[in-house]
């Protein structure tokens, strides 16, 4: 009886640990946010409710005084580490937030911007199945990081 008890308990605090551990890597997006899924319904993630969506592109967005935008989308069949490689190849990061097994989280400096300018640029991906959700996140004004944290952390597999 006990050998059988064992098996399961493990089987309990495995699942229990995947969970709270998937819990505390989706934050929630705060009350009012808007939902954007990408087209093939790979990828999720919030934006403020006053964001206007790109009418050719379901998963872009930005905001109306045009000082922060975000375009999302899945890459299906590629790992996160075949993400990332692609990604620092064409934007060499500047600052590397978070690389782990479950997110990557870089800032870039896209060519477009000049280089004494304040405007911060991100590229956050997570793995989602056999696919690879990523955002790119610009905003003009650092004094915006906190909602743009919020909004990055807001990704996750769409539901």
């Amino acid at each position: 009886m006990k050998t059988k008890a064992i098996p399961f308990i493990a089987a309990v605090l495995f699942a229990s640990t995947t969970l709270v551990a998937s819990a505390v890597l989706v934050a929630a997006a705060p009350d009012g946010w808007k939902v954007l899924v990408d087209r093939t319904k790979t990828c999720q993630i919030s934006v403020p409710a006053d964001w206007v969506v790109d009418k050719f592109s379901p998963s872009s967005a930005g905001a109306p005084d045009k000082q922060a935008s975000m375009t999302m989308h899945a890459t299906p069949n590629q790992t996160l580490a075949k993400a990332k490689t692609t990604f620092e190849m064409l934007y060499p990061p500047k600052k590397v937030v978070e690389d782990s097994a479950s997110r990557v989280w870089c800032a870039y400096k896209a060519d477009s911007v000049a280089v004494d300018s304040p405007e911060v640029n991100w590229y956050v991906a997570i793995p989602v199945k056999t696919s690879v959700c990523a955002v790119q996140i610009d905003f003009k004004n650092p004094s915006m990081e906190s909602m743009m944290k919020q909004l990055a952390e807001s990704m996750s597999a769409a539901k």
